[in-house]
């Protein structure tokens, strides 16, 4: 059985033709990203990417309005982890902080404008259909300073990535929304077609803070 927790460079499909999209407007900022913490910037990032079909398809020019393909973001944020010599899911997590406060500043700043971590919970569905075109994201409130945000309808083979964002976006907006000593914890990932890596799958972020 693979274990989804671990990163793949494998592409199920050639890019493009893969069934989970990000919006460009989120693949841009990743990439701006990267040229603010990378030496040689998104270039060396996208130079570093081993397959020829994936760096040719981040290299086009990245419509903000566009969908593009989810597994090719994660092959950037993969490459962008050997270029910074980081685990692949802790890069993830400091570049999706960074991107966060990037965002808060700019595109969804009247979206967090005033924004409290119970109001936050209850936006965080709105903010990732800005984002991504598949998934849900059912919130409760568990306790005063604590929620459980159940993530549905992910690909099984980016649950790692996925960790990432919880770390290190999810985390950040609770920060900047007010949280202090943010905690987040990833459940396991539950997938009725778990060998499959296009399997939907869905997992639990345990969001806790003082």
């Amino acid at each position: 059985m693979p274990n989804w927790k671990m990163p793949t460079r494998a592409m199920p499909r050639p890019p493009g033709q893969n069934p989970f999209r990000v919006k460009g407007h989120g693949l841009r900022a990743r990439m701006e990203v990267y040229d603010r913490v990378v030496i040689g910037g998104s270039a060396a990032v996208l130079a570093a990417i081993d397959d020829p079909a994936v760096r040719e398809y981040l290299s086009r020019p990245i419509l903000a309005a566009s969908w593009y393909d989810l597994f090719a973001h994660a092959a950037l944020d993969f490459a962008a982890a050997e270029v910074r010599r980081m685990p692949a899911w802790e890069s993830v997590a400091s570049a999706s902080a960074l991107q966060a406060k990037a965002d808060a500043r700019g595109i969804y700043s009247v979206l967090l404008r005033l924004v409290s971590p119970h109001t936050l919970v209850r936006k965080l569905g709105a903010i990732s259909s800005q984002y991504f075109d598949h998934g849900t994201i059912a919130a409760v409130k568990v306790e005063d300073r604590a929620a459980r945000l159940t993530y549905g309808g992910i690909a099984n083979q980016l649950y790692w990535w996925w960790t990432g964002i919880g770390e290190g976006y999810v985390r950040a907006l609770f920060t900047l929304a007010g949280a202090k000593n943010t905690q987040v914890h990833t459940s396991a990932l539950r997938s009725e077609a778990m060998s499959e890596p296009l399997g939907l799958g869905s997992f639990t972020f345990d969001v806790s803070w003082d």
